[in-house]
């Protein structure tokens, strides 16, 4: 849904499958569904320019405790991977 790249949660799911795959096998496992009434080329348009550090959790000490972990492995190659995911199933779609 559009508030996914917001959520730090659903970041971290994503996080920990790129921690562990090619760019490629998350391409082969990773399926998009689009919710009634959701427009998913937006959607897509909003992974594309993802920040994981704009994302959030409702507790803060959830978020610096992932924060921390992403951060250690790397912010700018996490949203790397994840905007090249985007524009990959972009692309697909």
């Amino acid at each position: 849904g559009p508030t996914f790249p917001k959520r730090l949660w659903c970041a971290w799911e994503l996080f920990t499958i790129f921690a562990f795959s090619s760019q490629e096998q998350v391409l082969d496992r990773i399926v998009l569904y689009q919710l009634k009434g959701e427009d998913c080329d937006t959607s897509l348009k909003d992974l594309c320019n993802f920040d994981v550090l704009a994302a959030r959790c409702f507790d803060p000490n959830h978020e610096a405790r992932l924060l921390r972990v992403i951060c250690a492995l790397g912010t700018d190659r996490f949203n790397a991977r994840m905007r090249h995911m985007a524009q990959q199933i972009r692309k697909q779609n």
